[in-house]
């Protein structure tokens, strides 16, 4: 790979990272078997990319990405990108109204209060048109 096709590679990882993109398309944009940086190169000059300065560029971007978007931590030990784990558990502050609310319709529905919410978050978080149902971008 040339030093101008290595540019224009780093140049649109950037763009991506600067626009927020998620951070999955930025991984298979870049890292998937089918994606344009990898297509077309046969086992050698995989492992020859692998070791490059671009590749270790577009890592670091990702990772980055991961970070900022949740989906990675860095391990505190290791020092390294790793996936980030969840518990499945959080606290909830909410208006007394709105719990009294949520309580008496979890009865109306012969559910656990806390079957109610999952089925409500549960609900798509984001509208069809791919923006975002809380209005908070």
């Amino acid at each position: 790979m040339n030093k101008e096709q290595e540019r224009k590679y780093l140049a649109e990882a950037r763009e991506m990272v600067a626009a927020n993109a998620d951070f999955r398309v930025f991984h298979n944009h870049f890292f998937s078997q089918s994606s344009s940086l990898l297509k077309g190169l046969n086992k050698e000059q995989r492992k020859a990319l692998v070791k490059s300065s671009l590749y270790r560029k577009l890592a670091e971007l990702e990772t980055q990405l991961g970070v900022d978007q949740g989906y990675l931590t860095i391990d505190n030990k290791t020092g390294k990108a790793v996936e980030r784990e969840f518990s499945g558990e959080f606290r909830l502050r909410l208006a007394k109204s709105l719990h009294q609310k949520l309580v008496i319709e979890a009865k109306r529905e012969h559910v656990s209060l806390n079957q109610l919410c999952l089925i409500k978050l549960a609900q798509p978080l984001e509208t069809a048109s791919g923006g975002n149902s809380t209005g908070l971008r």
